[in-house]
């Protein structure tokens, strides 16, 4: 039996992956990240480019600050919600 959410009640984990995947391969070549914290969670279509010992604004192009300035979510569903909306309207005002 899948998880379901308490915000999105009628949706289940697998449905919310699967959303996920399709969104993944349709905007950013089959690319998602999503990651646990102890404070939440965070989503977003593409893979994160960490260089090893980089830091937060290296010219290196480390991405810690783009990790920082996702936003944290609750719950994985809301956080794959939140990377779902946001690539649809960021393709949307291009």
């Amino acid at each position: 039996m899948s998880r379901k959410f308490k915000k999105y009640p009628d949706l289940t984990a697998d449905q919310l992956l699967e959303m996920a995947e399709d969104t993944a391969c349709e905007k950013s070549d089959g690319h998602f990240t999503l990651m646990r914290f102890t404070t939440g969670w965070k989503a977003m279509f593409q893979t994160i480019d960490v260089v090893s010992g980089g830091i937060p604004g290296d010219a290196i192009g480390c991405e810690y600050d783009r990790i920082f300035n996702m936003p944290m979510e609750e719950t994985m569903g809301d956080a794959v919600i939140s990377a779902i909306y946001d690539i649809h309207h960021t393709e949307d005002s291009k």
